[in-house]
């Protein structure tokens, strides 16, 4: 018993012993320069495209990631009731500039009178301010890329209601990512 005590004790000696360590000094040599991470590329400049208007978004044309033209539409919002107000304002253009003509006719024969043309004349100029602001309000239902560029986020879907000024596209033209 003693001699397998001996022996159970130079072995344990022998393995759980001194290691042997090599030591080598530093020397100089090329550095190598490399960055690994996860994240994601982003340009330094994202533009907003968002609406001036509250209204639903009713049709999408261009999704994340895709290149678009200077002007190319890339949404349509709501605007049944601003193009029948353009229907409306269009037909009292017409009619007021056909009060015009006919206030200048008679006026051209003699049996009208210059208040009556100048007063049509006011009219109409009128009705036309009043159709080219609702033009560029319905204009406004639209969004459309402001140069050649890409599509970097959506964020809207179809259906949903979209408030003025809330982004719908956000947009790079020029920016290095």
């Amino acid at each position: 018993m003693l001699i397998l005590l001996a022996v159970g004790g130079f072995v344990g000696w022998r393995w759980l012993g001194p290691m042997t360590v090599e030591i080598t000094h530093p020397i100089r040599g090329p550095a190598v320069r490399a960055v690994y991470a996860t994240g994601t590329v982003e340009p330094t400049v994202m533009l907003p495209i968002a609406p001036r208007n509250t209204s639903r978004l009713v049709e999408l044309k261009v999704d994340e990631g895709d290149r678009v033209r200077e002007g190319q539409l890339l949404a349509r919002l709501e605007d049944e009731d601003l193009r029948k107000s353009v229907d409306e304002l269009e037909a009292r253009a017409r009619f007021a500039k056909t009060q015009f003509d006919r206030a200048q006719a008679l006026l051209n024969r003699g049996l009208g009178t210059v208040l009556e043309q100048d007063r049509a004349r006011s009219e109409w100029q009128a009705a036309e301010a009043v159709l080219a602001r609702a033009q560029t309000l319905r204009s406004f239902m639209t969004l459309t890329a402001p140069a050649d560029g890409q599509i970097l986020q959506r964020d809207g879907e179809v259906g949903q209601l979209i408030p003025a000024n809330q982004p719908v596209f956000y947009f790079s033209c020029c920016a290095p990512l």
